[in-house]
């Protein structure tokens, strides 16, 4: 009897309680449970992530922003150095520059070597001139244009410091001091291009292709008044011919012309050899003949600047023989 009761007083405690989660439901739950967990993590990680890539980025920007400053700061540190370098100081040369002096000289002699020969062509056959009147009046033209272009270029420097002339090496040494003259230079040099055009008319419009002080017979010696006759008689000749070659001539020594003289110094012509002058084989070469002594001069040499370094050898004729 007691048996009987024990076992019916367990069946009924059994029924009273609540029977277990399936292993399987369990498992979902841990599963959801670690989901969630993770997608907790991920999105934490995801979100310093993004907060630490928008500092990276802004880190970077403002680093580079940096460097370029840095490097503004270089170049116009090597720039102000360069130009106090450079300024007035031809020696130094800039490999980059097309309008550098040496390659202002080959322009030069290219002249020499193209419209002068048509020029003198011309003179000589169609304007029936001496050879020799010919040569002289062409040496004439390119030293007038020289001349007029060294005059412009200090001008145009007077002009902009609104001073004069004699004053410019003045007001350098005393107030430009920090490369401001050789930007104004270089300025210049930018925009030679254009304004050896504008040369070239206002040469035009003030010659007349004719010389006034030779035709109001100004006082000179005899050879310039000679030479201004010839470059009167060049001026006539094209304007009573209009000849290209001719034109061409006087603005290509015009153009070469400005270049030489807004350099920082100017390229410097020597005009100085005589008739009678001994013939300097290192400076001049023979025209047609040779010779120890000078009779005419054909074509100048060239230098980096007055007193510098010969560039281009310029043209001579020896007397001949028989007058020597």
């Amino acid at each position: 009897m007691d048996i009987v009761e024990k076992f019916l007083r367990s069946d009924i405690e059994c029924k009273d309680i609540e029977p277990p989660a399936s292993i399987h439901e369990c498992q979902e739950e841990d599963k959801k449970s670690k989901l969630q967990w993770f997608n907790d993590i991920k999105r934490r990680l995801h979100d310093l992530g993004r907060k630490e890539t928008k500092e990276t980025k802004t880190s970077r920007k403002r680093i580079q922003e940096l460097e370029q400053d840095r490097e503004e700061l270089l170049n116009r540190l090597s720039k102000l150095a360069g130009a106090k370098l450079k300024d007035n100081n031809p020696n130094i040369t800039d490999l980059s520059d097309p309008n550098r002096p040496m390659k202002i000289i080959e322009h030069f002699n290219e002249i020499y070597d193209k419209e002068w020969t048509s020029s003198l062509d011309i003179l000589c056959n169609e304007c029936k001139l001496e050879e020799n009147d010919a040569i002289q009046t062409l040496l004439e033209t390119v030293k007038d244009c020289y001349n007029y272009c060294v005059s412009t270029a200090d001008n145009n420097i007077a002009s902009f410091l609104m001073c004069r002339t004699s004053e410019i090496q003045k007001l350098q040494n005393t107030y430009f001091k920090n490369g401001e003259m050789h930007q104004l230079h270089e300025m210049r040099k930018a925009i030679a291009e254009y304004s050896s055009k504008r040369v070239q008319k206002d040469y035009f419009i003030e010659k007349n292709w004719l010389d006034k002080e030779a035709e109001d017979g100004s006082e000179g010696s005899c050879e310039e008044e000679k030479g201004k006759r010839k470059a009167a008689t060049y001026g006539k000749v094209y304007y009573n011919k209009r000849k290209d070659h001719l034109t061409n001539y006087t603005c290509k020594c015009l153009e070469i012309c400005w270049y030489m003289a807004i350099q920082s110094p100017p390229v410097y012509l020597d005009f100085s050899y005589k008739k009678g002058n001994c013939f300097n084989k290192s400076v001049l070469k023979h025209y047609t003949r040779d010779g120890k002594i000078i009779d005419f001069l054909v074509w100048p040499a060239t230098y980096l600047e007055k007193g510098g370094a010969l560039l281009g050898k310029g043209v001579a004729q020896p007397e001949s023989k028989a007058s020597t």
